[in-house]
């Protein structure tokens, strides 16, 4: 595994409960990187912590709630509809 990935690779859950200290990455995506961080999570290595989940029509209810820093993992934009988006519409 390339030293950099490492260096950057988010704790596990295990590493987690061991220190107080939060982690934030930020990489550029690439090809080489992604399929990388792909197999260091399928191997248990790192664990993506998704926070909450917005479809695309409250992207601002989501970069607002990014800004108010109550996010605690990863927030994610929807740009397909989920089943229960659709559910929720008015008929």
């Amino acid at each position: 595994m390339p030293d950099n990935i490492r260096e950057h690779a988010a704790p596990s859950a295990r590493q987690r409960s061991r220190t107080s200290e939060p982690f934030s990455s930020f990489m550029r995506a690439s090809g080489p990187q992604l399929r990388e961080i792909t197999s260091l999570i399928d191997a248990g290595v790192i664990e993506p912590v998704v926070d909450r989940v917005f479809p695309f029509a409250s992207t601002n209810d989501a970069m607002a709630y990014i800004e108010k820093g109550c996010a605690k993992g990863k927030v994610v934009v929807t740009v397909r509809p989920t089943e229960e988006d659709m559910s929720q519409q008015p008929a």
